[in-house]
């Protein structure tokens, strides 16, 4: 059977490199500003005892609330400006956010820049009573340490015509990621501009830059507007897929995983190192380049295993059209299933009509199913003592499909109960959302579906088959993922033409799904109300 479809993007296969360039180690540091005031004793001998303890507490203090409080610092680099422009940076860390903009000149140096924005960061902390606090690093580099285990990095360079910048996180290149998250920062790099100058503000040809610093170690990706690899073409989506091109060939990829978002021109690299970054540049006076760099939110408690895709696999198996859609579907099942108390347990079935039903019944996986029209589930009905896993049958829109808009948001009133159930073990699949908006809405973390790819050119992952979900070819398939603007949790299990998210998967837990699980058959049935 077969649905209609838009053609969109191809990629340059073409791949160059430059040479790393190796940069100093930065050590980890945290400032900390003591004021206190005190009166004089009439009694001489008691004001030199309170002397020494006020020297001693001085002493002490600060380092045990050091080992204390958790914070979190992010090293920011820049260049001298090429150009007039005014470029803005913004810094959030919880509820608390600053932006500050700087008017540059055309000898406005790197230091310069980096003590007016300081100079404003200062004020408006001062004027919010956050206790955040900035100190240089080097002639061009600045530190930012917040409270907290949580800082996001924005850093618009505007028409400024800066050669490189810098975002990255600051503290030991050798630790470890929390449990549970195998890629604890995620940076983005954006040329938005439908067309960039050919020339800077010197009149020299333009030049573009995208890179990661890894270990302290940079790999940079660069190419000039009269590249021929570029064939004239200056839109910020053929640089941008150029330089990701020439980055995949040179970043380890043990270290970092890159993706290229054509929709929004931007680059997405996914880091394993927490105190890692991101490096950008574009020299011409054109605006529409942007680094971002942050690390994803606090999911305490997340412990069961989630994945979506956009194919309707359970409409295409229903239909037995090849054995793609079989095999993903019962990967998915088993793999949201396996973190579970106990995987063995039923999955609990949200199906408007009977094609997901039937399809797990073929499979021999037990389950209850639940029509998600009928009205908001039971938040009982969400127990990992019960179930393993919650699977949710595809949307309407996709042509053939059973649940409907109704279905879509009796499950995202749910989505506490929902919420609580991964929070406990339990897991969740999805399939495809197609036209509807709120198809995922019911999900604990948030994930974004975007465009609508064609029916072939799907390939699965490392991490993919690292957990034993493949790829689907030959099936008319509704949605792809937005993963830069998803939760950073969301890793990619399977890609259309080798660049957009087509399948992607978090793993709950300590980041290690549980094996051996043996389906069994037999189900019972909730009865429609």
């Amino acid at each position: 059977m077969s649905k209609s479809r838009k053609r969109q993007f191809k990629s340059s296969q073409n791949h160059n490199m430059t040479a790393p360039a190796r940069r100093k180690p930065s050590s980890f540091g945290c400032a900390q500003d003591f004021a206190c005031g005190i009166r004089r004793p009439q009694n001489g001998s008691t004001f030199r005892i309170m002397l020494i303890l006020l020297a001693f507490a001085i002493a002490i203090i600060p380092s045990s609330l050091v080992a204390q409080a958790q914070t979190t610092t992010k090293t920011l680099r820049f260049t001298a400006a090429k150009d007039r422009s005014i470029v803005t940076l913004t810094i959030t860390a919880g509820n608390q956010s600053i932006t500050v903009e700087f008017a540059t000149t055309r000898v406005t140096t790197a230091t310069v820049k980096r003590d007016e924005l300081k100079t404003r960061l200062q004020i408006q902390r001062n004027l919010k009573r956050y206790n955040w606090v900035f100190d240089n690093n080097g002639t061009d580099g600045l530190d930012v340490t917040v409270p907290g285990n949580k800082m996001t990095v924005t850093f618009k360079p505007d028409k400024s015509g800066e050669s490189k910048d810098v975002i990255k996180g600051k503290g030991n290149a050798a630790a470890a990621a929390p449990p549970g998250i195998i890629f604890p920062t995620v940076g983005t790099i954006s040329f938005t501009n439908t067309v960039f100058d050919a020339l800077d503000a010197d009149g020299l040809v333009s030049e573009f830059l995208a890179g990661v610093t890894l270990s302290d170690v940079e790999y940079l990706a660069t190419v000039d507007a009269d590249d021929p690899e570029l064939g004239g073409d200056l839109s910020g989506g053929n640089i941008a897929q150029v330089l990701f091109n020439r980055l995949v060939d040179i970043a380890p990829a043990d270290q970092v995983s890159l993706q290229f978002q054509p929709t929004n021109n931007l680059i997405l690299a996914q880091f394993v190192n927490p105190y890692d970054g991101i490096a950008f540049g574009n020299t011409s006076s054109t605006d529409g380049v942007e680094g971002f760099l942050s690390e994803p939110p606090d999911q305490p408690g997340l412990l069961g295993n989630m994945v979506v895709t956009g194919h309707d696999d359970d409409f295409h198996m229903f239909v037995n059209e090849g054995t793609d859609a079989q095999d993903q579907l019962l990967a998915m099942a088993n793999f949201a299933r396996s973190n579970a108390p106990n995987p063995n347990l039923k999955v609990l079935v949200f199906d408007h009509g009977f094609e997901l039903t039937t399809d797990l019944n073929q499979l021999g996986i037990p389950f209850d199913v639940v029509d998600p029209d009928a009205g908001v589930p039971d938040a009982g009905l969400f127990d990992v003592n019960t179930y393993s896993a919650i699977a949710v049958a595809s949307d309407e829109s996709c042509g053939g499909c059973d649940n409907t808009a109704v279905s879509s948001a009796n499950l995202a009133l749910a989505g506490g109960p929902i919420a609580d159930f991964v929070a406990a073990g339990g897991g969740i699949l999805a399939f495809a959302g197609a036209n509807s908006p709120d198809y995922y809405a019911f999900l604990p973390v948030t994930v974004i579906p975007t465009g609508e790819p064609g029916d072939t050119g799907y390939t699965q992952t490392d991490f993919g088959a690292s957990i034993g979900i493949g790829a689907v070819n030959g099936n008319p398939t509704h949605n792809l993922f937005d993963l830069c603007s998803s939760d950073p949790q969301w890793q990619t299990v399977e890609l259309w033409l080798e660049i957009s998210p087509e399948t992607a998967a978090i793993i709950g837990g300590n980041g290690q799904p549980h094996t051996g699980i043996t389906p069994t058959a037999g189900h019972a049935v909730v009865p429609r109300r």
